[in-house]
Order: C-alpha cells, then structure tokens, then sequence
C-alpha cells in the first residue's frame, strides 16, 4: 500500500474550535479592562514623575504578557496615550531657533520623554502582526 493511495480526510470540529475563540475572547476581554486602567492611571496623572512611573507600569506589563489584547484597537489607544502625554504640565528651555519656536522649547521632563518613548517602542514591538506563510513579514499596527 502506497502512501498516496487515499487523501486522508479531516474532519474539522467546529463545536471544539468556536469553544476555543470564546475561551480567548473573555481572556482577551479581561486584559484588555487591566490594559484600559493602566492607561486611566496615565491620564490621571498629574506630575510627570506619576505619568513616567505609570508608562513604566504599563510597558511591565506589555513585556509580561508578550502581547497587546486582541480587543485593544492600538491606534485609537496610542492616540489617548500622546494626548495624555501632552496634558502633561511642560518646562520651557533654550533650543535652536526656529521660525515656530522663538528659540523656546517645552518638555515635561526628560525622564517623562524617555518613559514614553520606551513605552511605545514596547507597544509597537509586542502589536506587531506577523503575516505569510514561511516568510517573515510584520505589519506595524501604528
């Protein structure tokens, strides 16, 4: 008997596969209440030292769970973080010149800088969506 005498036939479960989405539905659904009070933290955060310690927080956590929930929409998402960010109260500082700027730029603290910037690289690390079959080709959500 040959290995190709007969295609073999597979039959898929549906019942069983559709009780796995849901599993991971209400799994995604429950990280993605403690994503959404993270990012509450970060919004109500009044000094940059609270806004930096949150964003460090949040990345933890990102890094912790090796992904972003599925329910999470990331660009809606990271555009409440940037406006969290630019609620911050800011410190002006002499800069270069610019026909904008007047020589004066505004900052809300270079630890506060580098805890967002590191938090989005997290985010975008961990959203990334891979595609194809055999190759590797990534989507960058934002």
């Amino acid at each position: 008997m040959s290995a190709y005498d007969a295609i073999p036939n597979i039959e898929p479960d549906f019942a069983a596969m559709e009780l796995q989405r849901e599993e991971r539905m209400v799994k995604s659904r429950k990280k993605t209440i403690e994503l959404r009070a993270k990012l509450r933290v970060m919004q109500d955060a009044k000094t940059g030292k609270d806004f930096a310690e949150a964003a460090d927080d949040m990345a933890l956590w990102v890094i912790g769970e090796g992904s972003v929930p599925e329910g999470i929409k990331l660009k809606p998402f990271v555009a409440e973080l940037k406006d969290a960010y630019g609620a911050l109260p800011t410190k002006g500082f002499a800069c270069e010149m610019t026909r904008t700027n007047k020589g004066v730029c505004y900052t809300p603290g270079k630890d506060v800088e580098l805890a967002f910037e590191s938090l989005l690289k997290e985010l975008r690390t961990y959203s990334k969506i891979q595609l194809g079959d055999y190759r590797k080709v990534e989507f960058n959500a934002f």
